[in-house]
């Protein structure tokens, strides 16, 4: 049994799979169905008692707490897989790079973490020099 505490959580490799009302679904043989070479993150809203790891299921992260992005910083994220970000209103594709913070980062299977940023303060008789890595048209 695995326990998440507030403000944590766990990666589950080869998720079982989970019919409509929330059972883990099952095959014709009795053995439990599993999303193979995939993902899922666990956290406490979901999961709020301890559960058990199905067969097959591996528990990749012991509970690990959540990041929290300071102020004058930020985490640059980049998109691994197609997915829509309700955070931003925004269908992100695979390649996407964005940047979130500050605030607490809830992590997504289909988001890595590239880099973490910190603010530049430009005095006077200073500048910054910006290179595009990408093509990109400025809004």
């Amino acid at each position: 049994m695995i326990t998440v505490p507030p403000r944590h959580y766990c990666v589950v490799r080869n998720p079982v799979v989970v019919d409509d009302e929330g059972r883990p679904a099952q095959d014709a043989y009795g053995q439990f169905r599993l999303r193979h070479g995939d993902s899922e993150i666990r956290m406490v809203d979901r999961y709020p008692d301890p559960f058990p790891l199905y067969p097959g299921e591996i528990c990749a992260s012991a509970p690990t707490e959540l990041s929290i992005v300071k102020q004058n910083t930020c985490v640059k994220l980049r998109a691994l897989r197609p997915f829509f970000d309700e955070q931003a209103s925004v269908q992100r594709e695979a390649g996407d790079e964005w940047h979130f913070g500050p605030g607490t980062l809830i992590p997504r299977v289909e988001v890595e973490e590239v880099e973490l940023i910190r603010a530049h303060v430009v005095t006077h008789n200073q500048a910054l020099r910006l290179v595009a890595l990408k093509k990109c048209t400025d809004w």
